[in-house]
């Protein structure tokens, strides 16, 4: 063994240099082992080649002289033809020309007839928008008749309910003793402000209790709204009035719930959307739903805040009208275009046959 030999501890990774032979000069190296390349025999060839063409070219300079010939004689033949081609189309456009705006007419393609049947189209949609005008005003009148009802005297609460449809948007007067054990949430909901003080709408609920009239029926009522904050009711306890109260209220009908609203569920106690006939199962209560109305004299930062009523009316037969009689008076117009363009054709063509006749 010999005593200079290193021994490596465990888990030591030593590099041991290889040593490469020395490289040779240029000259030296040849490639893949072949002798050195010599590219005289290469240069020689080329020249040898040049001086051969240069004495052919000596000895036959009629046969060049021929072939140089013929290649422009060539060339000049084929720019004639081009120039004559030319010149024939500007001939032909000028002739044209000169026969007037009759003849190019004659040569255009023939527009299609428009009958006096396509009117048919702009008169549907007039008729269309004015039968908007007077759904528009239908439902105007509608409108001001619920706004009437909203702004009259309540009367008292009937004692049957032949038609309930009939009642939505009226005031009745009620009283009785709220059951507070037994009030709902429904939400989410926006805060409805009668008049905007600068302020966005927040985010909260609806309060549904149950009011046991002094008549011993049970009916709901919309108590208003109240923010995510004072849910609870120990949080608003100035509002949970005991005793018998006289409320004045809207009569509604249950709410068509959007399509990306969650279906209610009652065993978990979440309440999307006002379902009158189930709350009216739930808590064990007439199918009658009445909004709150506001006090004459609200105080600030009672809660819940009554005036809650939504009117989802639409009215948008405005938009509707513009729509159709827009597009009668486009269809009538591109009718009226299309037309003018077959006139504009038939006397051209008239005026075409005039003047061959005249030149015949």
């Amino acid at each position: 063994t010999c005593p200079l030999r290193q021994t490596k501890p465990p888990g030591v990774h030593v590099k041991t240099a290889v040593r490469r032979p020395a490289r040779r000069p240029a000259a030296e190296r040849n490639h893949r082992g072949c002798k050195p390349h010599d590219d005289t025999t290469g240069s020689d060839i080329g020249t040898t080649a040049c001086k051969l063409l240069v004495k052919f070219l000596a000895f036959n300079k009629a046969l060049v002289w021929k072939t140089m010939m013929a290649l422009l004689q060539r060339s000049a033949v084929r720019l004639g033809r081009q120039c004559s081609g030319n010149m024939a189309a500007y001939a032909r456009r000028t002739a044209a020309t000169s026969r007037g705006r009759a003849g190019v007419l004659d040569q255009q393609a023939e527009p299609h007839k428009v009958g006096a049947w396509l009117l048919v189209m702009p008169a549907v949609a007039a008729g269309l928008g004015t039968w908007q005008v007077f759904r528009k005003q239908t439902k105007e009148e509608l409108i001001e008749k619920l706004h009437q009802q909203l702004a009259a005297d309540p009367e008292p609460l009937p004692s049957t309910f032949d038609d309930i449809k009939s009642l939505e948007y009226r005031r009745f007067s009620v009283s009785g003793t709220f059951d507070h054990d037994q009030e709902i949430l429904i939400g989410p909901r926006t805060l409805m402000r009668e008049n905007f003080d600068g302020q966005g709408s927040e985010v909260g609920k609806l309060v549904v209790t149950p009011l046991e009239l002094t008549d011993g029926r049970r009916v709901l009522i919309n108590r208003g709204w109240v923010p995510n904050t004072h849910q609870n009711p120990s949080d608003r306890t100035s509002g949970q009035v005991e005793g018998v109260q006289t409320i004045d209220g809207i009569f509604r009908l249950s709410e068509k719930p959007s399509s990306f609203m969650p279906a209610n569920d009652p065993a978990k106690g979440a309440w999307f959307s006002v379902d009158v006939v189930a709350l009216a199962e739930h808590l064990g209560t007439l199918p009658i739903l009445l909004d709150a109305c506001p006090p004459d004299a609200p105080v600030r930062g009672q809660l819940p805040v009554a005036g809650q009523t939504r009117i989802t009316i639409r009215n948008t037969h405005l938009e509707y009208i513009l729509t159709w009689y827009s597009l009668s008076l486009a269809t009538a117009g591109l009718w009226f275009v299309a037309r003018r363009k077959r006139a504009k054709w038939e006397n051209a063509q008239k005026a075409a046959a005039a003047a061959r006749q005249a030149t015949a």
